[in-house]
């Protein structure tokens, strides 16, 4: 990423860390990217998480957060529609083998 930004002139400094606990001071940058992370957590993680994000974000600052949408997405639904897991929260599917899930 660092690469890319520097071959285009963007300046770019990356940070990693836990996302629901950010050790920065509040308004310290202008923008926050989260890969194929965030939608893992359960649904009071998500918020506070975006809670913590919002706080090292300078005042319109930026958030880029990707969401997978794919096929094991699509079959995730398909099966908690058909009852083979459960979704224990509102936004988030849970089995008892994360993916394909068990019976309810």
């Amino acid at each position: 990423m660092g690469q890319v930004c520097s071959i285009r002139q963007f300046n770019f400094e990356g940070h990693v860390s836990d996302m629901s606990a950010l050790p920065w001071k509040g308004e310290t940058f202008d923008a926050v990217l989260s890969i194929s992370a965030i939608h893992n957590l359960h649904r009071r993680e998500i918020v506070r998480t975006l809670g913590e994000v919002r706080r090292v974000l300078k005042p319109g600052g930026l958030l880029l957060a990707d969401h997978p949408c794919s096929i094991d997405y699509r079959l995730m639904r398909t099966q908690d529609s058909a009852g083979l897991i459960a979704e224990v929260e509102p936004q988030h599917l849970c089995g008892s083998t994360p993916w394909f899930g068990g019976r309810r």
